[in-house]
Parts: C-alpha cells; sequence; structure tokens
C-alpha cells in the first residue's frame, strides 16, 4: 500500500507543482490579450509542444499567447483535459509578471470553478481545495500566529484564520464529490490527454471520475488533522463497527458529528460510498482497494482495545471472500505482518505464547508468493520474508560498572546460532581519542590490535 503504484493524474502533480511554486496569477479578471491564430489542424499536442519550446527559451510571454488561444480553443470545442491544462499553464506563465500571484490566483480559480459546468467544474474544485491546502502548507506560522477572525473579507486570504482555510479546503473536496450519479457514470479516461495513465491493472482499481476525485479528497482527510480549536466531544473512529468487514461497514448510519471540520468523519463517508459503488463489480479490485484502505487507516487511527481482533478478522474474511484474485496476496501480505508484530511478544521463560508466530507469518508470505509470484503483494511478501530472514544481533551493557566486579550484558540476536566474544584493553581517555579520529572498518582494526584479555561465545 506505500509502496502501491496506482494510477497517477498528471494533473494532480501539475496543480501542486504550480500551487508550491506560488505559480498563480491575476488571469480571469484580465481582458483578453491578442490570441495567435491557429491552423485548423493543428493538434493540441503540436501547441503544447510550441509552448515547451518557447519556455525552454525563455519565451515565457509567447508561451502564454500560445497557452491562451488553447484555452479559447478547448472552450469552444468543449474539451475538458485541454481546458483545465491551459487553466493551470496559464496561471503558471501569467505568475511571471506580478507579485503575489499566489493569494490572487486562488480566488481567480475559485472564480473559474463557480463559473465551469461539468465535467470541468469538478475538477477545478478538487484543484482548488488543494490550492487553499498548499497555501497554508507555504505559511503555516502565518496561521499558527493568528487569532480567531470575525468579520474577515472573504477575498483577501491574508485575513483568514486557520479554521477559515481548513474550512475552505474541506468544502471544496465536498463540492468536488456533489455531482455523484454523474462522476460515476464518467469514465477518468477522458482526462487522458493529461494523464499518466500507469498500468492497465491499476486503471481497474479507480476507474471512473468519481474514484479519482473521492482518492484525492481521501489524501487530505486521511492525513490531515488541523490544529483547530474543537469541542470535546469529537468524532473519533473508535467504534468496533468501522473495522468489520465491508458487508457489515455498508450498512452503518456513521452520526454527522456536531463539528464541520472533523476529517475522519467525511473520511469515513466518502470511504462508505466507495465501498457501496463497487460493492457488486465483476471486478473486485476496487472494492479489494478501498477495504484494504479503510481498514489500515481505522486501525492506525483507532483507540478501541480490540482493534488487533477486529482488524485480522476483517482480513481474513476479504481473504476467503476473494480467495482466487491476485490482490489476495495483499491481504497474506497483512496477515503475515499482523503475526510478525505479535511474535516480538514471544518471552521464552514465560510460556509458549505467540512462540510459532514468526513461523507463521513465513508460510503465509511462502503462500502468497507460490499463489500469484508477479502480484504486487508478493513483492510485498518477499520484503517480509527478507525481514524474517535477515541476521542481526544487539549488545547492551551498563553505562557504567564497578571495577573488578562481573557486570550485566543483554544480547539479543535473530537468525545467529553463535555469537563470538573478544574483551580487549584500553582506557577511557584512548577510547575517546580513537573514537575521534577513527570509525566503521577502521576503528574496528584498531580495537583488534589492542592487548586481549578474554575471549569465549
Amino acid at each position: 500500500m506505500k509502496l502501491k503504484k496506482i494510477t497517477t493524474v498528471a494533473l494532480l502533480c501539475i496543480a501542486s507543482t504550480l500551487i508550491s511554486l506560488g505559480y498563480f496569477s491575476n488571469v480571469f479578471t484580465k481582458p483578453s490579450e491578442t490570441l495567435l491564430s491557429f491552423n485548423k489542424g493543428d493538434s493540441y499536442e503540436k501547441l503544447w509542444k510550441r509552448v515547451d519550446s518557447c519556455e525552454n527559451k525563455g519565451l515565457t510571454e509567447s508561451a502564454l499567447k500560445i497557452v491562451n488561444g488553447i484555452y479559447t480553443k478547448a472552450k469552444l470545442d468543449n474539451n475538458a483535459s485541454q481546458f483545465v491544462k491551459a487553466i493551470l499553464h496559464r496561471m503558471k506563465f501569467e505568475s511571471y509578471k506580478e507579485e503575489f500571484s499566489l493569494e490572487k490566483s486562488i480566488f481567480k480559480l475559485r472564480d473559474e470553478a463557480n463559473e465551469a459546468k461539468y465535467p470541468i467544474k469538478p475538477v477545478l474544485q478538487s484543484v482548488l481545495a488543494d490550492a487553499f491546502w498548499q497555501y497554508f502548507q507555504n505559511n503555516r506560522w502565518k496561521f499558527y500566529n493568528r487569532t480567531t477572525t470575525v468579520n474577515f473579507k472573504n477575498d483577501d486570504i491574508e485575513t483568514w484564520d486557520l479554521k477559515a482555510i481548513t474550512n475552505a479546503v474541506i468544502s471544496n473536496y465536498k463540492a468536488s464529490l456533489t455531482n455523484v450519479d454523474s462522476l460515476k457514470r464518467t469514465k477518468v479516461d477522458i482526462y487522458d490527454d493529461i494523464i499518466d495513465k500507469g498500468t492497465a491493472e491499476c486503471r481497474a482499481w479507480r476507474p471512473t471520475l468519481y474514484d479519482f476525485l473521492a482518492h484525492r479528497a481521501l489524501g487530505f482527510l486521511m492525513s490531515s488533522e488541523p490544529d483547530v480549536s474543537r469541542p470535546a466531544n469529537r468524532f473519533t473512529v473508535n467504534s468496533d463497527d468501522y473495522l468489520k468487514p465491508y458487508v457489515d461497514f455498508v450498512n452503518l448510519n456513521i452520526t454527522n458529528p456536531s463539528d464541520s471540520l472533523e476529517t475522519k468523519y467525511y473520511a469515513l463517508n466518502i470511504m462508505k460510498d466507495l465501498t457501496v459503488f463497487h460493492k457488486n463489480d465483476a471486478n473486485p479490485n476496487a472494492l479489494i482497494d478501498i477495504e484494504l484502505l479503510r481498514l489500515d487507516y481505522i486501525y492506525a487511527n483507532s483507540q478501541n482495545a480490540k482493534k488487533d481482533t477486529l482488524y485480522f478478522n476483517s482480513l481474513k474474511a476479504l481473504q476467503t471472500k476473494f480467495p482466487s484474485n491476485e490482490r489476495v496476496t495483499e491481504i497474506d501480505f497483512r496477515i503475515a505482518n499482523w503475526y510478525l508484530q505479535k511474535a516480538s511478544k514471544y518471552k521464552l521463560l514465560e510460556g509458549d505464547s505467540y512462540k510459532w508466530y514468526k513461523k507463521t507469518a513465513k508460510e503465509i508470505c511462502e503462500s502468497a508468493i507460490a499463489k500469484f509470484p508477479k502480484s504486487y503483494g508478493a513483492l510485498e511478501c518477499k520484503n517480509t520474508l527478507n525481514a524474517i530472514h535477515s541476521k542481526s544481533f544487539n549488545l547492551t551493557i551498563e553505562e557504567v560498572n564497578e571495577p573488578n566486579k562481573p557486570f550485566r550484558a543483554l544480547v539479543s540476536s535473530q537468525n545467529i546460532n553463535k555469537i563470538y566474544f573478544k574483551i580487549v584493553k584500553t582506557s577511557s581517555q584512548e577510547l575517546r581519542e580513537l573514537s575521534r579520529k577513527k570509525y566503521g572498518q577502521e576503528l574496528y582494526a584498531k580495537y583488534k590490535t589492542f592487548p586481549e584479555v578474554t575471549i569465549f561465545s
């Protein structure tokens, strides 16, 4: 999941890059500049090559004129992907012409989103949400040093407090998912002109525009927890129900909290809707994808004392449901790691609890690799096997010991049958001086020249 290669949309990369560099400007209210005339047969690909050529030569004004022409052409052609691409590039080139372009362009982007029609509108709203959050990230210190404001100027982001900008982010992500039925009927392929398509199997995990925008929103809602003052009775993900199998989860009524900034609440609702959307798919990849995302998220954020058992049982239910799908290896990987984590609790002199858990984890990984050796989950299992088979040892001794008296040392090891020790004679001063000048193999070689006191194993 952390290394999971999924379909990545270039639109997100372009938007985030432009925002983080401050590439926004006042482009929507100025009078139209003289546009270049294009030949009737000019393709968008050819026009963008002209833009790239001008940019590489430092001719940003010429590049902007071509982009303005592409913007007009895309609008006339009703070409959603090229229209969005033109908006983002126009922001970038306009930013070279004036200061404070980021603040101004955020609201110009908002105006463009307000005027746009489907399917452009939800995409621009999602980009706008990201723009607000990038602005916060770039100016975090200002917001944390700013007290709560009242009667602030809606079009002056400099007057906003943390609560206001967080609300703007959440509101726009929610707005991008408003037209649910249309989004679910629209394939993400309509933005292929500006999409890094990834692999065919990855595209099957998130095939629609709704999947794309919903997962963009989840990227914020799952990872961000703004430090805003909250009521004492907050929304949590501690309920047993949130870690149950999807057949039970989809029937939950998730209570709306009193706080409008509860990111966990919105994240959980989007996950629920995605699960309902994909639970009857002929190809279960999208369902498995969102189910694993939910279980991992709740497991990481829940304070439920029973979450280990609930998480394990739901993984086993998912494994049983889709045994012939190659993504079952990703489930196997999680189950194996569950056993591996528990194996660390084994205490040699305290009974046999957890004694064979590491062996169980190893067998699960080997079985997963044998079933679908080329799957992503198999690669994850190989990494887990490497960790299980790796050799390591650690020696812990007291910081200070009484002269001429025995002292304790704790030796822990993995996959090592015998350890050899050699004690040599030195002084604290010599040791300090030596450690300042040498390290690694050179230091080890010097230790070997010291007078030997004893050898044992």
